[in-house]
């Protein structure tokens, strides 16, 4: 076995071995920690897309300033 197969299947183990400890040690139940995630992850997408909206905005003003140049 060479090393990028070493490497390959320890990792795949790891993260199995992480996964579980993760599963086992956490303090919600799995209802509760989906339910987090999803409004976590409900909170940044609002902030991401804020983000683009406030630099499409900024861009749309330089683009204009460009143009009456």
């Amino acid at each position: 076995m060479n090393k990028a197969s070493k490497f390959i299947l320890g990792a795949f183990f790891g993260g199995i071995t992480g996964a579980l400890v993760v599963i086992l040690l956490a303090p919600n139940s799995g209802e509760k920690t989906r339910a987090d995630l999803k409004e976590k992850y409900k909170n940044i997408r609002t902030e991401f897309m804020s983000a683009i909206m406030e630099r499409r905005r900024e861009l749309e003003a330089e683009l204009q300033e460009l143009q009456k140049s």
